[in-house]
């Protein structure tokens, strides 16, 4: 267990979610374990991969409806071309930075062609004039359903913006469809 004085927080923050349209298939969300919120949205639409079996089965108890799978983003074992819609809800800040394109690219090959890969994301710098391990903030979700989920999120990566994640998404091979900052949060909407 981590003492919160290791830890420099950023400012809480509050997402309102809305529900997203996916009317064909499957929903292959990435990091899909924890409080499962994908899994919570569109439920037994949603097959949930996490590399830690102990994530998933935290997202059923909190109310996912996904199907849990333990899988690595860097080798989906899904054939090409399979999703419409894959998700990452704030899961690509504890993947390292020589990981994403690779990670990006398995999402790429497992969409279908006019696919959409939806990121929901967190800016930061590690301060350096700070002694500290890790860098975390507080997390107010409102669902769709009204539900609120209060949660947080922290990693020991040093750093992450939307224009890195965008720039590795355009290397993959995708189209940036919508992007947009609300503060230190983001949401990208790419297309295979």
């Amino acid at each position: 267990m981590t003492d919160e004085e290791d830890i420099y927080f950023l400012e809480d923050q509050t997402i309102t979610l809305d529900d997203f349209p996916c009317d064909k298939g499957w929903i292959l969300d990435f990091g899909g374990g924890g409080e499962g919120v994908i899994g919570q949205i569109k439920e037994s639409q949603v097959i949930a991969i996490d590399r830690r079996e102990s994530e998933l089965l935290e997202a059923i108890e909190n109310g996912s409806k996904a199907l849990p799978i333990i899988m690595d983003g860097k080798e989906l074992k899904f054939l090409d071309n399979t999703f419409h819609t894959a998700t990452s809800f704030y899961t690509l800040m504890y993947v390292p930075e020589e990981n994403l394109l690779s990670i990006l690219k398995e999402f790429y090959r497992v969409l279908t062609l006019k696919g959409k890969f939806i990121i929901w994301g967190v800016n930061f710098t590690h301060p350096t004039e700070f002694d500290k391990n890790l860098i975390a903030f507080r997390l107010k979700i409102k669902l769709p359903s009204g539900k609120l989920i209060e949660t947080g999120y922290g990693t020991r990566k040093k750093s992450q913006s939307m224009k890195q994640i965008i720039n590795f998404a355009k290397e993959a091979g995708f189209t940036i469809i919508t992007s947009k900052e609300e503060g230190i949060l983001f949401q990208i909407t790419l297309q295979k």
